[in-house]
């Protein structure tokens, strides 16, 4: 069950989520007849802690995005940036700097150019400012 792999797949469920607004209990329930490698446990809890708090997340998204309006982010960056935020805020089983480090990862592989810089910016001024170190 490699972690790497599961916060890859909460990732694309939330990005899934986001673009088809599809049940997300019935996604993971997919999920978790489709791929006996993944931590589902893990998985399940991030998926819907980003879902419950998302209002939430996207406020500090929003605080420390300067420029941009989290409405108009590219989607892939939008939930990377919120399965980021909630590791780092919201969930205790992660260190802050392997969230960053894994989003930047997700972010290199998944996002343009620009988006592991911006992603890590963002995640960075919120571990400095709001969250664990």
């Amino acid at each position: 069950m490699s972690r790497r792999l599961t916060r890859e797949k909460a990732f694309q469920t939330l990005y899934q989520l986001d673009i088809t607004k599809d049940n997300a209990e019935r996604v993971l329930d997919n999920l978790a007849t489709d791929d006996t490698k993944l931590d589902m446990d893990y998985l399940e809890k991030v998926v819907l802690g980003v879902l419950q708090n998302k209002e939430k997340i996207d406020s500090y998204i929003q605080k420390y995005s300067k420029k941009w309006q989290v409405t108009r982010m590219a989607k892939v960056d939008k939930a990377i940036l919120r399965l980021g935020v909630y590791e780092i805020l919201l969930f205790d089983d992660v260190p802050a700097s392997v969230s960053i480090n894994e989003a930047v990862e997700l972010g290199k592989h998944f996002g343009g150019d620009t988006s592991p810089a911006f992603i890590n910016g963002i995640l960075d001024s919120i571990r400095k400012e709001e969250g664990k170190k």
